[in-house]
């Protein structure tokens, strides 16, 4: 990852953050916990989290036609943040990157 963005050694204050497959699976945990606990196995690799979001109720929507819909995650920011938790417990990454961030804060 280093040599992708021209760096010998991790700059200082950095975090990585890698999701398994799209941080949309994040927000599912986040707001939809029940949604995300009905995908067997790792709900991290699960191909298609967008079409989940996608499917929910059209006030909370934040995806439309397969795409994000930029200012719908802004309007729900604070909702995002206070269930942040969730994502924590079921996404291993979002675990990891949420620690890593804390240690330099």
């Amino acid at each position: 990852m280093l040599r992708w963005i021209g760096e010998a050694e991790v700059p200082p204050k950095t975090v990585f953050c890698t999701p398994a497959m799209m941080t949309e699976t994040w927000v599912l945990c986040a707001l939809y916990p029940e949604v995300a606990a009905g995908i067997p196995g790792n709900i991290e690799c699960y191909a298609n989290p967008h079409n989940l979001l996608q499917a929910q109720p059209k006030a909370g929507r934040l995806v439309r036609r397969g795409k994000k819909i930029p200012s719908a995650y802004q309007g729900r920011s604070v909702e995002i943040t206070n269930a942040w938790h969730r994502a924590r417990a079921d996404c291993s990454e979002a675990e990891r990157f949420s620690s890593a961030l804390q240690a330099f804060v």
